[in-house]
């Protein structure tokens, strides 16, 4: 049962995060004084004072319930849903990296009925807010998820966003680690949700980051060819089908070649490994279309809806 209800539900994660959730949540409270809102902190057990400052500037704070940045986000989605009777989620970070400023954008959006589900795509305030190396990880990640997922945004991996209660209602959400809003957006399409795609300023984060390009890059490319599996087996399997048929036609051209200019045939092994590859390409061909029978997808939220309160 809900303990209160609020319209807006603003879901913070944090780990040892003192030197901005305080800027943060001053924003916040200037920002969004005409809303119905809660802000829903979710701590990842940190060790300096981030729960206490979190508590001194109103915020309900909770511990996440599992590791990692996505499970941080479930965790409070799930209390937001269950607890207060959120209708729409804000999600945004706690670094000071996005301007709270930015936020009635997203939530506008979705009071008028524009959109479903809503992105800020991050426009650099000065050339130290985001490296080049994030910059190009970033665009690399986004291209994948409009051309794989076939959704149109230009900043996927945002940290700030929001969308309606509908989208994780009576789902399982399953990601547990940065690559959240991946799984999220996908959902979304999937529900036919509309997505809609704001600019919001992005600055130069207070305090150490804790994400390495190399580890969240390749977080966000599993998840991706997961969800083609459990949602468009036939496309992913396809593609490695098509690599292998590919590469097992090029390999046995000579040797082709070789049998019709001269009758005979003397790279046995290269044959063998031609006729390999393309068999792996129809078996995986034949494990697409079977995949795409018997496709399933998890739609419980799961009984266990307790919530530790810092």
């Amino acid at each position: 049962m809900a303990t209160k209800q609020a319209e807006i539900v603003v879901v913070i994660p944090a780990l040892n995060e003192e030197s901005g959730i305080g800027k943060t949540l001053e924003e916040l409270k200037t920002t969004l004084h005409n809303y119905d809102y809660r802000i829903v902190v979710v701590d990842g057990h940190s060790t300096d004072a981030t729960v206490e400052i979190a508590k001194k500037h109103g915020a309900t704070v909770i511990y996440q319930r599992g590791p990692g940045y996505g499970a941080a986000l479930k965790t409070g989605f799930l209390y937001g849903l269950h607890r207060v009777g959120a209708s729409l989620f804000l999600a945004i970070d706690a670094d000071g990296s996005y301007a709270v400023q930015d936020a009635p954008k997203l939530i506008d959006c979705l009071v008028r009925g524009k959109a479903d589900y809503v992105t800020g795509r991050r426009i650099p305030e000065g050339k130290n807010a985001m490296s080049y190396p994030n910059k190009v990880g970033n665009w690399m990640i986004s291209w994948m998820t409009r051309w794989l997922l076939r959704i149109p945004l230009h900043d996927s991996q945002t940290g700030m966003f929001a969308f309606r209660a509908s989208l994780i209602r009576g789902t399982a959400l399953r990601t547990h680690g940065w690559a959240i809003n991946t799984e999220l957006l996908k959902r979304a399409a999937e529900m036919d949700m509309t997505i809609e795609e704001v600019p919001v300023t992005y600055r130069s984060r207070l305090g150490k980051t804790k994400l390495g390009l190399v580890v969240g890059g390749l977080a966000n490319l599993a998840v991706i060819l997961r969800m083609m599996r459990d949602a468009e087996p036939l496309l992913l399997f396809g593609i490695f089908a098509g690599i292998f048929v590919l590469a097992g036609i090029l390999t046995g051209a000579s040797v082709v070649a070789e049998w019709i200019m001269t009758g005979t045939e003397t790279h046995v092994g290269t044959a063998i490994l031609s006729s390999m590859s393309v068999m792996i390409g129809i078996q995986l061909l034949a494990f697409g279309l079977l995949a795409d029978m018997v496709t399933s997808r998890t739609t419980s939220e799961g009984s266990d809806m307790r919530f530790e309160k810092a």
